[in-house]
């Protein structure tokens, strides 16, 4: 249930909750944890791209907007 909560979150703020709907939100909460999973090497490539899959094919979104330090978009 956590999956992308904390970095989806973050998105809705920054965009002050009125880009994206909350579970879209979420989704690409999961992309970021994924991505930084990935950095930190604690899942592989194809773990990654098996989530980013998952994602698409339920219709939500896969690019998380840029986000800078002051959690504002950049």
């Amino acid at each position: 249930m956590n999956f992308g909560h904390t970095f989806g979150h973050a998105i809705e703020a920054a965009t002050d909750y009125r880009r994206y709907l909350h579970g879209e939100a979420v989704a690409l909460g999961m992309v970021m944890a994924a991505d930084f999973s990935r950095e930190l090497g604690l899942i592989d490539a194809t773990a990654k791209q098996r989530i980013d899959g998952l994602l698409k094919r339920a219709g939500l979104p896969t690019e998380a907007p840029k986000i800078g330090a002051s959690g504002r978009l950049r």
